[in-house]
């Protein structure tokens, strides 16, 4: 089986890959080194702040540096905000973000909201944020025939390594679906295997109670080319099966309504796996 042409990455996005691939690596650095003592001398996480965060819809609250993320730790202890932490991995950031002397100018040019700003901290909320589940939280495994599962190890750039061939690493990916450029979850399904994504902490409803809906679809250059791609979605104790056909655009079902954040559960199979260039997404309606 053989991967389709991947797409090309404009210079500007090269870029920024690169730079924010850096910021991560030096973050890991950083927090190895990091003099928790240090926190000493930084000023204490505003309660406003604190406040935002217990307020929000999501599960996952973003750090953008050692610092922040050694802060929000120490107040998540006091379990002020409950929610879970990590470190800034991608850009632009998906999840509200912590900031610790950030440059305000690069975070408004990617269209984010400042929400606090008391120096030297300031907490930030994406453009059309909503509190989908969260690829960087995941984890994927291969299932095989007899139910035993592997799972996939993540790679510098947070894809999922299934497989050797690149079709087989599981990642965010812009496709051509229905003739637009989209952004979704890769999730080409393996013969005589299973994929399976775990999302922890999912939440079937937003703030205004808007249900999660899965959506599937099929790269356009590969519409024509097989069957169907089967989906299983397991949320509480539930579960719900979706078949994706062979066609054009976006296909889509409800996922299970469960109450309180839980572990949500996507397996993606086919009889015929060969041109299955299939990706998923979620959204609340």
């Amino acid at each position: 089986m053989s991967e389709a042409p991947m797409e090309r990455t404009h210079s500007t996005e090269r870029r920024l890959a690169l730079t924010m691939g850096g910021l991560a690596l030096l973050s890991i650095v950083s927090i190895a080194f990091f003099n928790l003592d240090g926190l000493e001398s930084v000023p204490p996480v505003p309660e406003r702040l604190v406040a935002e965060l217990t307020g929000m819809d999501g599960v996952v609250v973003l750090a953008d540096s050692p610092v922040a993320l050694a802060a929000l730790e120490e107040v998540q202890e006091s379990d002020e905000i409950g929610r879970s932490v990590i470190p800034l991995a991608s850009w632009p950031p998906h999840a509200p973000l912590v900031g610790h002397d950030v440059d305000h100018r690069a975070m408004e040019a990617q269209g984010m909201e400042l929400r606090v700003d008391e120096e030297p901290w300031s907490l930030w909320w994406p453009r059309n944020y909503a509190p989908l589940p969260f690829l960087g939280r995941a984890t994927v495994e291969v299932v095989d025939d007899e139910g035993v599962a592997r799972e996939c190890p993540r790679d510098a750039d947070g894809g999922f390594r299934c497989g050797d061939a690149g079709w087989m690493r599981m990642r965010n990916r812009t496709v051509t679906i229905d003739r637009v450029r989209e952004t979704c979850i890769w999730a080409h399904p393996i013969q005589g295997r299973t994929v399976r994504f775990r999302f922890p902490d999912a939440i079937a409803r937003d703030g205004q109670e808007r249900a999660l809906f899965l959506e599937t679809a099929l790269r356009d250059a590969a519409v024509g080319g097989g069957g169907a791609v089967d989906f299983r979605v397991r949320f509480g104790e539930e579960d719900r099966t979706h078949r994706h056909r062979d066609r054009r655009g976006w296909q889509s079902m409800e996922v299970p309504f469960a109450e309180g954040p839980e572990e949500l559960i996507v397996e993606v199979s086919a009889e015929r796996a060969g041109r299955r260039h299939t990706c998923f997404r979620f959204e609340f309606r």
